[in-house]
């Protein structure tokens, strides 16, 4: 695997070749003879991580330090005879090449599969992925399977209609307490390490506990309480998470 040969091989640059390293060992054989095999395109999948390597004083093929591979030359096995290659090496190797060729299209069955059009979109080639979308089409899907409404908010209203009616009203709310009180317009610049403002007045945001309270109908001063070392306002969230019937009910302990 270490010879020299590598290093006076020379490749065209625009390929890029993947060494699959294997051990003779792995498929049977009594020696390691660890092999590197170069590919281009496509490598047999088999011989990937089957490389037969000592973990403490064991090694991946099972044998042990005090039970090594056999010996290669030395008066031991001839390398003659372990130049060839062992069957089971033979069978996985011809395996992978076998389920190569089923799974790639034959060039004259690609040819006969062509859909030529007048006009109109182009589509892959139906052996290339009949499901392939474009990306406006996988967009949309996505769209559409976002219950959250983190793509689009308004399929929430078909997708997730409890939370679609929760935060209604709640926009109502945040939006009057943005046009009453000037703090509450710009808060971006609240953010990040340098921020461009002051945080909103405190007064603003009771207020809005207060009237999100009258929305729910919950006793006073409920979404104020939090925990001293947190303003986490776990009620104003739960009771939230509970209307909307929300399933990351975890939140609600945070």
């Amino acid at each position: 695997m270490s010879s020299f040969i590598w290093e006076y091989l020379h490749f065209d640059p625009e390929l890029t070749p993947s060494d699959v390293v294997y051990s003779f060992r792995m498929f049977g054989a009594p020696y390691q003879k660890h092999t590197r095999l170069r590919c281009w395109n496509w490598h047999p999948a088999s011989l990937v991580n089957h490389k037969c390597t000592s973990v403490g004083e064991v090694f991946s093929c099972g044998r042990t330090f005090a039970d090594p591979h056999v010996a290669l030359e030395f008066g031991s096995l001839s390398t003659a005879d372990a130049a060839a290659y062992v069957p089971c090496l033979c069978r996985a190797w011809a395996l992978d090449i076998r389920s190569y060729f089923e799974v790639t299209p034959d060039y004259v069955d690609a040819q006969k599969a062509i859909a030529a059009v007048a006009s109109g979109p182009v589509r892959r080639h139906v052996f290339r992925g009949v499901s392939d979308e474009s990306a406006r089409e996988r967009k949309k899907a996505e769209d559409q399977q976002s219950t959250a409404g983190c793509r689009n908010p308004a399929w929430l209203h078909d997708a997730w209609p409890s939370l679609w009616k929760t935060m209604g009203p709640i926009r109502s709310v945040l939006l009057r307490a943005r046009t009453a009180s000037s703090d509450l317009r710009g808060l971006v610049g609240c953010c990040g390490a340098s921020p461009s403002r002051q945080p909103p007045l405190e007064a603003s945001l009771v207020a809005i506990r207060c009237e999100l309270e009258r929305l729910f109908f919950v006793p006073a001063g409920t979404f104020d309480w939090h925990h001293p070392a947190s303003p986490w306002r776990a009620e104003l969230v739960g009771t939230i998470l509970h209307h909307a019937e929300d399933p990351d009910a975890a939140v609600w302990d945070w």
